[in-house]
């Protein structure tokens, strides 16, 4: 079966795909209603067909009244939705799928994700999908696989259907916002920003469009579209609101050497100074509005230390609105203040306290996941694993499709050892991306504790392959494996790479010791295992040196290091051992 899918540069997030989610929900109906918070994004027209979606408050928040936007790699797990009911299909009816695609150069930046996605997925399992390209896209990732596979550019056979209203703009620019489509999201906001014929509109699509580059990684521009409305003669809601995006600028989203706490402070004083001055005209969102800025001030309250004022701010907060607007109006509002309360309650070590707020919050808004991952991680905070492992979850069977989630509830299962259960989950989240590097990580590290040596060491040697902050640790473990198949000199060559990229890698010192010494290299390991105890003198170390002192007969240096030990720990039982060993014996001195 052939599907041609044509990109343009005039589609939207999603669009090129249709004749692929056609193919999906003509032999899945189910999943428009089981899965809406994902069939969605391929098909704006579904929003009709579902009377009552199970959706979180966030979610289901009208556009004017959002606080909170997604970041844009939630989309990640809408490809993961695709992708799995795609193959599922495909193997259900026993298809052959070939796709072609056209007009590569004009993919969009989603576009050039969803395929590099589609590429890793393919390359993982089982399947009867191939991919054709008319050209390599310069963004695409994997182009060794685009050049294998490249096609003669004929004239699509498959016209493209188009379920996307373009012409209302503002709805779908709305649906892009709502949806983290942000680049969507920008290009029509700019579009409908430049059309705009008075200056509160002007102002009300700049914060919006700002809001868009923020959480498409691009603050530095937001920045340019919060001065702007701060420079115009409109609304004063909309001011407000800014400043307090400007703040977070500068507390949150600037890349670090850019944060500046100070001006983020001052840019919501500014804003309580304008709340108050026209208190008045604000009228009944004046209350609102001063809960909000002071929010903003417990954000950065609490990163300073003072937690106990934070958390005051956020009960308080919480009680205004509920008492001056009831419990049917800024329900969103409402649990975030509830959710920052839990928040600065832990920080206060106030768990009890913390559960209360979380019970209530997740009886408030139940289909918001993250709520049910950040109780999960209070959970193992506290040592109660099995409740951690619920919440996780519960957070699962609202979003099947996070390899993040399957991952964090395997480190939760290793921790209670239950190492089948964590295997089962890393393996889930791999299934979901080949390439997530922590599910790489642990599963490696459970594949080397069971004695699976060769896929322990195709893992590895898959993570070493990708750009990660860890090749330290990756090598590290590949040095593991080879000295677990007694090849000592591979090993070393492992370790060596490890250090090479972290001088001070004490475990990889270690290591690199040990296989010296069983290589009966006692000089290098003597030499090495005196770096690892200038970074980290503990117990453990000066044992290691101990045993390899005795073992060249270096007798006095071996009970010195003996005697350091038992007087941290006196009831040590491998010093004591070894200290009896050695008495046992002549002392020489060399």
């Amino acid at each position: 079966m052939r599907f041609d899918i044509v990109f343009s540069e005039k589609n939207l997030a999603f669009e090129s795909f249709t004749p692929l989610s056609d193919y999906i929900f003509s032999t899945n109906n189910i999943l428009v209603e089981d899965y809406f918070e994902f069939s969605r994004y391929l098909n704006p027209g579904l929003d009709k067909l579902v009377d009552n979606p199970k959706l979180s408050i966030t979610s289901a928040a009208e556009f004017k009244h959002r606080i909170r936007f997604f970041h844009f790699q939630k989309v990640y797990h809408v490809f993961n939705f695709f992708f799995h009911f795609l193959i599922d299909t495909v193997q259900k009816k026993e298809d052959r799928l070939e796709i072609y695609f056209y007009n590569c150069n004009e993919m969009l930046e989603y576009d050039v994700m969803l395929v590099d996605h589609f590429i890793d997925r393919l390359s993982n399992i089982p399947n009867n999908i191939t991919l054709y390209f008319d050209e390599c896209n310069s963004k695409i990732k994997n182009a060794a696989y685009v050049s294998k596979n490249t096609h003669q550019n004929h004239t699509p056979k498959v016209k493209q259907k188009n379920f996307w209203d373009k012409s209302n703009k503002e709805k779908m620019f709305q649906r892009a916002m709502n949806l983290a489509l942000y680049e969507d999201a920008i290009r029509l906001g700019t579009e409908l920003f430049h059309l705009a014929t008075t200056i509160n509109d002007k102002c009300f699509l700049a914060d919006k469009i700002g809001i868009a580059n923020v959480l498409y990684d691009r603050p530095h521009l937001a920045e340019n579209y919060y001065h702007f409305v701060l420079d115009q003669k409109c609304n004063t809601e909309i001011k407000i609101e800014v400043l307090y995006k400007l703040s977070m600028l500068y507390s949150r989203h600037h890349p670090v050497e850019k944060l500046d706490a100070k001006k983020a402070e001052n840019y919501l004083l500014t804003a309580r100074s304008l709340i108050e001055e026209n208190k008045d005209e604000l009228g009944e969102s004046y209350t609102f509005h001063k809960v909000f800025n002071r929010n903003g001030l417990s954000l950065l309250l609490h990163r300073k230390g003072e937690f106990e004022t934070a958390h005051h701010y956020c009960i308080d907060g919480h009680e205004q609105i509920l008492n001056t607007y009831g419990p049917l109006q800024h329900i969103l509002h409402r649990s975030v203040l509830i959710y920052n309360s839990t928040i600065t309650a832990t920080a206060l070590k106030k768990f009890d306290q913390a559960l209360d707020q979380f019970d209530y919050l997740l009886k408030l808004d139940p289909y918001y996941p993250n709520y049910w991952v950040a109780r999960a991680n209070l959970y193992s905070q506290l040592g109660q694993f099995d409740k951690s492992v619920h919440d996780y979850t519960q957070a699962l069977a609202l979003n099947p499709f996070s390899e993040g989630l399957y991952c964090a509830r395997g480190i939760v299962y290793e921790v209670m050892g239950e190492l089948h259960q964590a295997k089962a989950d890393y393996e889930q989240a791999l299934y979901f991306n080949p390439n997530h590097v922590d599910s790489l990580l642990n599963y490696g590290v459970i594949l080397l504790n069971e004695n699976e040596l060769d896929h322990a060491l195709e893992v590895f040697n898959k993570l070493s392959l990708l750009e990660t902050n860890i090749q330290h640790e990756v090598f590290n473990n590949i040095g593991l494996v080879f000295m677990e198949k007694n090849d000592v000199n591979s090993a070393i060559h492992s370790f060596h790479l490890a250090l090479n990229l972290e001088p001070d890698f004490y475990t990889a010192l270690i290591n690199l010791a040990t296989a010296y010494f069983i290589q009966d290299d006692k000089i290098k390991a003597l030499e090495i295992i005196n770096n690892a105890i200038k970074i980290d003198d503990n117990v453990d170390s000066l044992y290691n040196r101990a045993y390899l002192y005795s073992e060249m007969g270096q007798l006095e240096a071996a009970l010195a290091d003996i005697q350091a030990i038992l007087s941290r720990d006196e009831n040590h039982v491998d010093a004591l051992e070894l200290k009896h060993s050695i008495k046992t014996k002549p002392i020489k001195s060399y």
